[in-house]
């Protein structure tokens, strides 16, 4: 190992937890590669950052003085220690007067035998650009949140005019964006479109960083390529002189090389870790946590106090208000079942503790990795910023979170109480944890911040996500078989009566229209790959990105080999088996045919609750292959689709 290095990387965070840590683990990983590293901040923060990094020699730490702001009280230098939200603006100022200090650090270290090669800055921190440039400094920028919602919030920046025009809940059409899921305004943060004064204070601050961003020499990102790939250049075009953005998260994993599995007891000797050990059920805690800088109300940490104790459940709790302390009587009903702590806590460490088995949480991105990492579903409460459009990245596309019923206005305690609104969404919680486990990241997604990960997928485990909501009352009735069952016998239940000849009506019918109310459709679920892997284009290429909601039927099919019409109850048992099994060619199929393959939507019900996400969601939890059969139940009264309360009628009366 060298002792002396020829230069070194500047790292200045923002002073909030949330934006520190990450950038002190990008440090660590950096270190490790014998980098030298100059960690920039303020007096009260350097304590904290100088125990995180004790065991890293390569790592420095520079002090630089925080200003005195009317307002602001002395020693406030990181904002979970500001008094009240309302302060955060006036902080969010402050800290350009840290310019001057921080040019004075840079101009000596190129004068010294170690000069930068480059200055990573947090976003917020847009003015240390004009530093930099000044001094020939390559600035790249440091996001601490995800790819989508970074492209999201640039899109919604520059096309803001138009978008104060729209309704709250009106989907929206984000031009060159292909999103995931139906972006509404509601889902996006409000100080990106909703200030029409662009000379107050919030909005001029807002412009300052977002030119500083666009300028800087390069972007660097707290996600990962096999998270978000496909969004790096929409990112991308936002930014000047073709700056590349890098994604070198999940940051925290740099040194967990040894893997994620959960700990059945830690080392440590602290009272919550001791707590944790002596649950004797897996998976059975919920932890709540909100982050340190949403605003929530007393009267809604009321009503998770309330929900908390209804829902039965053991729980942690990180309760940072001053001003709340638990409702009347509270206390001795959750004796023993619920540990509420106010200080600060090791999230990272009680999430991978094998007794937590869910995470309500406000979705800021660094929680999200977290709970992921840790194989922790998420019950979803975004509060503020970009968090609505994490938890609907996690929840429509990931899988890996149920949503919070309501909005934020359910949970206001009314003075006549009999049952908390959250109990119902715990409970709810309850069934989908044990059914669904999110997306996970394998043992080798961890991040050096350089180089490249293991060859092995970053993501393993299921694509599919809960069931919850699959069904309508509205709905029609499919039946839903499984692949590995298929006989001619099951097919018969979908195709009555229909081993002769396609063009002669079924005895009883007086027309082949008559006839089809019994022959009745038979469709065949699949993923996009299988699809791909036997040709099968979609009839209509336009249901896929114009409507989202609609089922996205593929080219017909029959099978070449042992079957005649394609009609009979045998000729599609053989038909289905064909397309399920993996061995079969595009060759081995006539075009246009008598089955209807559907193309399932990644994703599953959380992406669309159709019958084709939900049969093939059921299909996979079982450990079946992926495809799945499906055929609309006729109404013997009229022969139209039967509804599903008519379907259980049937069976059960």
């Amino acid at each position: 190992m060298a002792s002396t290095l020829a230069s070194q990387v500047v790292i200045f965070p923002f002073m909030a937890q949330g934006h520190t840590l990450p950038l002190l683990d990008l440090s660590k990983a950096l270190s490790l590669q014998q980098i030298k590293v100059s960690i920039i901040t303020t007096p009260s923060n350097a304590n904290s950052i100088t125990k995180n990094i004790a065991n890293y020699p390569f790592i420095n730490v520079i002090e630089i003085p925080f200003p005195t702001i009317d307002g602001l009280p002395q020693g406030c230098e990181n904002t979970s220690q500001l008094p009240s939200m309302e302060l955060y603006g006036p902080f969010l100022h402050a800290t350009k007067q840290l310019q001057e200090p921080f040019d004075h650090v840079l101009q000596t270290m190129l004068e010294s035998e170690t000069p930068p090669l480059c200055v990573i800055s947090d976003f917020f921190l847009g003015w240390t650009l004009a530093s930099c440039q000044a001094l020939g400094i390559p600035r790249l920028v440091f996001h601490g949140m995800g790819v989508l919602s970074l492209v999201i919030g640039r899109s919604a920046w520059v096309h803001a005019p138009q978008l104060r025009s729209t309704s709250m809940f009106e989907p929206l059409d984000m031009p060159d964006l292909k999103l995931p899921f139906t972006l509404t305004r509601a889902d996006l943060p409000g100080d990106l479109i909703y200030s029409t004064n662009q000379d107050d204070p919030a909005s001029q601050f807002s412009r300052e960083v977002m030119e500083a961003d666009a300028q800087s020499w390069g972007v660097i990102v707290n996600s990962f390529e096999e998270l978000e790939k496909t969004h790096v250049p929409s990112l991308e075009s936002f930014y000047m002189d073709g700056a590349k953005a890098w994604c070198l998260g999940p940051l925290f994993l740099h040194d967990k090389s040894e893997g994620l599995e959960k700990s059945t007891a830690q080392k440590d000797s602290s009272t919550l870790t001791q707590w944790l050990n002596e649950q004797v059920k897996p998976d059975s805690v919920i932890y709540v946590s909100f982050g340190t800088q949403a605003d929530v109300s007393d009267a809604q940490l009321d009503e998770v106090a309330f929900g908390l104790e209804e829902s039965g459940s053991p729980f942690i709790w990180v309760a940072r208000s001053k001003t709340w302390s638990l409702p009347g009587g509270m206390e001795e009903k959750i004796k023993g079942r619920g540990l509420i702590v106010k200080e600060w806590v090791d999230q990272r460490q009680i999430l991978s503790h094998r007794a937590i088995g869910g995470f309500l949480s406000h979705c800021g991105w660094n929680s999200v990795l977290e709970s992921l990492s840790s194989d922790v579903p998420i019950l979803a409460w975004p509060m503020i910023a970009e968090q609505f459009l994490n938890a609907k990245f996690i929840m429509g596309v990931l899988g890996a979170a149920l949503g919070v019923r309501g909005s934020n206005e359910v949970f206001f305690c009314p003075v006549e109480r009999s049952r908390s609104p959250l109990s119902e969404t715990f409970r709810d919680f309850s069934w989908y944890k044990n059914k669904s486990r999110p997306v996970q990241m394998s043992p080798t997604c961890w991040a050096t911040g350089v180089g490249s990960a293991s060859d092995e997928s970053f993501l393993k485990g299921s694509e599919n996500g809960s069931l919850l909501g699959a069904f309508d009352e509205s709905a029609s009735a499919p039946f839903v078989t499984l692949e590995a069952e298929i006989t001619p016998e099951t097919i018969d239940f979908f195709v009555s009566d229909a081993d002769g000849d396609p063009d002669c009506p079924t005895e009883g019918y007086s027309s082949i229209e008559q006839a089809l109310h019994t022959l009745r459709i038979v469709s065949v679920g699949m993923k996009e790959e299988d699809l791909e892997r036997l040709k099968l284009p979609l009839m209509s290429p336009e249901t896929e990105n114009e409507d989202s909601s609609a089922p996205m039927f593929t080219i017909t099919v029959d099978a070449k080999s042992g079957t005649c019409t394609g009609v009979s109850a045998s000729d599609r048992a053989k038909i289905v088996l064909a397309l399920s099994s993996l061995e079969t060619k595009p060759e081995d199929f006539r075009r246009p045919g008598h089955v209807f393959p559907l193309k399932y939507r990644n994703g599953g019900v959380l992406r669309r609750a159709g019958h084709t996400e939900a049969s093939v969601d059921l299909v996979m939890m079982a450990g079946l292959p992926p495809v799945s059969v499906l055929s609309a139940i006729i109404d013997p009264e009229d022969g139209s689709i039967a509804r599903k309360i008519d379907y259980f009628y049937s069976i059960f009366y």
